[in-house]
């Protein structure tokens, strides 16, 4: 049987306890990816990065990143930095987290999920590619965003991974 595994290390392990998890998966054969998601408490970029020091095959990603948390740019360039500091790529899921959240934490409306994420990914997929960023949605507007650094491993990698949870 060929198949792959994928963990979520969830919120309650603490940072001592996923690194050492990591590592254990890392050396374990068809795990494929360990995910970390953004909630109380964890930014998933800065859990992420730290868990690419001490992997070197299994993809790393996010799980979930909330399109009303970040700007696209802010996504682009978190992506960019983890993939610079990771050895076998990275996979970004997104969603639209629940209204609550968005409301009394990031004081914005929870409105319209579905066509802001389309025009999220319109626009993070344009950062990601590397190129120079105009952009003018309903939700989003950019100018002149150019991300200073380039995926390493292929051409994309995030672009080809990257996950859609609404």
């Amino acid at each position: 049987m060929n198949f792959k595994i994928g963990y979520n290390l969830g919120s309650l392990l603490s940072v001592q306890e996923v690194l050492r998890f990591a590592k254990l998966a890392d050396n374990k054969p068809n795990v494929d990816s360990l995910w970390v998601p953004e909630s109380w408490g964890r930014e998933a970029f800065v859990s992420l990065g730290a868990l690419s020091q001490v992997t070197t095959k299994v993809k790393l990603g996010t799980s979930i990143l909330s399109i009303y948390a970040r700007s696209p740019a802010t996504t682009a360039m978190g992506a960019t930095t983890l993939d610079m500091l990771s050895k076998n790529g990275i996979i970004i899921g997104l969603g639209a987290s629940t209204p609550i959240l968005v409301e009394s934490w990031h004081g914005l409306k929870f409105e319209k999920p579905i066509p802001r994420m389309r025009e999220y990914v319109e626009c993070l997929t344009q950062m990601i590619k590397g190129e120079n960023v105009n952009y003018n949605g309903n939700y989003f507007k950019v100018k002149n965003f150019k991300l200073l650094y380039k995926p390493k491993e292929h051409e994309y990698p995030y672009l080809l991974r990257l996950s859609i949870r609404t």
